[in-house]
């Protein structure tokens, strides 16, 4: 008897083996044959999540030029402002300052309470002479906050005010971000909870982490895109409004919000929301193809049949 054949692996899961067994090159050309398959679309969240995961493999190994490769294919596909974050730490490293102002500011311009973005923002200028400005934001940042009173922001803004820039630094990542990494810890739970087909303790788990930090709004949007595919489209458009409460201009939750009206058949609701993402971005070529998309279809349901 011939035994019967392994129905083919998903690509993802591959990827994912592959990072696991610090192949991330190949687990790159896994994600991108994934990508292909689904139409290149943007929007691909498990596929940005898959490349993201891939970029920190590379960085791992000390491979600067794939784990870039890999965050750019995935910001080709979200706009999300943890893989901003990472683009601008990365260039960096690299010594590419405008390129990693323009990243930091983007992920601010999603989240403005993300302090690890703030906190290397900050830190540029002060590289750059502009030490002033850095403490400015970087007291700024501390207000109405328990890092406020901490011991290693203290010593690191007093070092950074005597031009000890160097020696500021791991004090000053040590009192801003160890709760940005706590986050990330349940993020990456959350995903791997969905990818082992536990949608339920995924969702609980970024309730959860929107409950402990409301003043994240794509932590907000990350939620309601993960509710609407889970089925729960009342509670994923009800994040996704609440992302936007926090952040009008967040275009992807916008995006996002439109999908989940059309799903619940409200098309011209839907395509209100894409004419105000082109409004503000009349290139947005996500904003663009689900225009096209939309535009016809709430047509013919609006047009009454003779």
């Amino acid at each position: 008897m011939r035994p019967v054949p392994e129905p083919p692996r998903d690509p993802l899961q591959s990827a994912h083996a592959l990072i696991e067994a610090g192949r991330y090159a190949e687990a790159f050309e896994c994600v991108q044959e994934r990508i292909t398959q689904q139409g290149g679309s943007t929007g691909l969240t498990s596929e940005a999540t898959a490349l993201a995961a891939v970029a920190r493999a590379a960085e791992r190994a000390g491979d600067a030029a794939a784990a870039r490769r890999a965050l750019e294919a995935a910001l080709e596909l979200v706009d999300w402002a943890d893989l901003h974050h990472a683009m601008g730490t990365l260039l960096v490293r690299n010594g590419e300052e405008d390129g990693a102002r323009a990243a930091f500011d983007r992920a601010l311009a999603i989240n403005p309470r993300y302090r690890a973005a703030a906190l290397e923002r900050a830190l540029l200028d002060a590289r750059a002479g502009r030490v002033g400005d850095a403490v400015g934001a970087l007291r700024a940042l501390s207000e109405g906050d328990a890092v406020r009173e901490s011991e290693a922001l203290r010593a690191g803004l007093e070092r950074l005010r005597a031009h000890a820039i160097e020696d500021a630094i791991p004090l000053l990542r040590r009192a801003f971000t160890d709760r940005d990494a706590a986050l990330e810890q349940v993020v990456g739970d959350a995903q791997a909870r969905l990818e082992a087909g536990e949608p339920g303790v995924a969702l609980a788990l970024l309730r959860r982490a929107v409950i402990e930090r409301p003043g994240y709004p794509d932590l907000h949007a990350l939620l309601g895109a993960h509710e609407l595919r889970a089925g729960h489209l009342d509670d994923g458009i009800a994040s996704l409004v609440d992302a936007l409460c926090l952040n009008p201009a967040f275009h992807a939750a916008r995006l996002e919000l439109a999908r989940g009206l059309e799903a619940r058949g409200e098309r011209e609701a839907a395509l209100a929301e894409v004419r105000r993402v082109l409004d503000a971005s009349p290139g947005h070529d996500e904003a663009t193809m689900t225009y096209e998309r939309l535009a016809p279809r709430a047509r013919a349901v609006a047009t009454p049949r003779g």
